[in-house]
C-alpha cells in the first residue's frame, strides 16, 4: 500500500471527492461529467458544509464556483444538467449549451430558497441561551408569586372594606 493511498483512506469522504474533482479539473474537456459528479457528492455532503461553514445551497455553490473558476457554467447549472442527464455519454455526444437549454426547462434550480441549512452554534452560544431561558423562567415564577401576593392583598383590603370592588 502506498503512502498516498493510505492518506486518502483516512480522509473524510468529502475531502476524497474534492481531491478527485481537483484531479479532473485539469482535464475538463474530457471529464466535465466526472468533475460535476464528484462535486455534486461534495455539495451534498453535510460534513463538508459543516467543516466549511456553508449553511445553505447558495453558499456551498459559491464556494465551489470560487474554488474552480473559469468553468463554462456555474456549479448549480452543471448540477442541474447532471440531474437531467446523469449518463456520461449524454455529455460526450452533445454541446454543453444544448444540454443546459434542455435541462433548464426540466430541472428545478435552487434559485428561490435554499433547501437545506446547517445550523451550528458554539458551546458559549448554547450556554448563553440556556442562561437566558433560566433567567426568564425564574422571572416568570417570581411574577406569578408577586401576582398571587397582590391578589391576596386586594382580597384583604376588600374584606376590610378599605378597597371597593370594581365592577366588571
Amino acid at each position: 500500500m502506498s503512502a498516498s493511498s493510505d492518506k486518502t483512506e483516512t480522509m473524510k469522504p468529502w475531502k476524497q471527492h474534492l481531491l478527485e474533482a481537483r484531479q479532473h479539473y485539469g482535464r475538463l474537456n474530457a471529464s466535465l461529467w466526472r468533475w460535476t459528479k464528484a462535486m455534486a457528492a461534495v455539495f451534498d455532503d453535510a460534513e463538508f458544509r459543516a467543516d466549511n461553514q456553508l449553511r445553505d445551497d447558495f453558499a456551498a455553490a459559491a464556494w465551489i464556483d470560487q474554488e474552480f473558476p473559469g468553468l463554462p457554467f456555474g456549479f448549480l447549472e452543471l448540477r442541474a444538467i447532471l440531474t437531467v442527464f446523469p449518463e456520461e455519454k449524454s455529455w460526450r455526444n452533445a454541446k454543453l449549451s444544448d444540454l443546459w437549454d434542455r435541462a433548464r426547462d426540466t430541472a428545478r434550480l435552487a434559485d428561490d430558497r435554499p433547501r437545506r441549512t446547517i445550523s451550528r452554534i458554539t458551546k458559549a452560544e448554547h450556554q448563553a441561551v440556556v442562561e437566558e431561558r433560566d433567567f426568564w423562567k425564574a422571572r416568570a415564577e417570581y411574577l406569578e408569586k408577586e401576582n398571587s401576593k397582590l391578589k391576596e392583598t386586594i382580597a384583604d383590603l376588600r374584606s376590610q372594606e378599605i378597597l371597593e370592588p370594581v365592577c366588571a
